[in-house]
């Protein structure tokens, strides 16, 4: 019987083995492919401020204003770029700590321990 739960526990780690793999594949896809959105974001909307600022210069419109214009383009870009990070962000918080080997007090902890100690502080 002690036997049969133990190839029945051997079983069951090496199906969440497999699990946790797969997921940190998809994850891994997900990054990868959110910083793929972002370049491409970021390479449009400066070709797009690149070909407004040529029609500008080349029509002179005479209003000022008009080369506030590219910031139409820049800033939503931007908003887009910092929501993905956030994305990613959060993708990568939780492959570490849900799909790393060890949680990461553990990890915090043997950083605290590698870490020289400096001084007494200065608070």
């Amino acid at each position: 019987m002690n036997t049969d739960k133990k190839m029945v526990e051997a079983d069951d780690l090496a199906w969440r083995r497999q699990v946790a793999e797969v997921e940190y594949k998809t994850l891994r896809a997900e990054i990868i492919s959110s910083i793929d959105i972002i370049m491409k974001i970021l390479i449009g909307a400066h070709a797009a401020v690149a070909i407004l600022y040529a029609y500008i210069l080349s029509n002179p419109i005479g209003s000022v204003f008009v080369f506030l214009a590219p910031l139409l383009i820049i800033i939503p870009a931007y908003w887009i770029t910092i929501a993905m990070l956030h994305i990613m962000a959060r993708i990568s918080s939780y492959i570490i700590v849900y799909l790393n080997n060890y949680s990461w007090e553990e990890r915090q902890s043997n950083l605290d321990k590698k870490m020289p100690k400096c001084g007494t502080g200065l608070f």
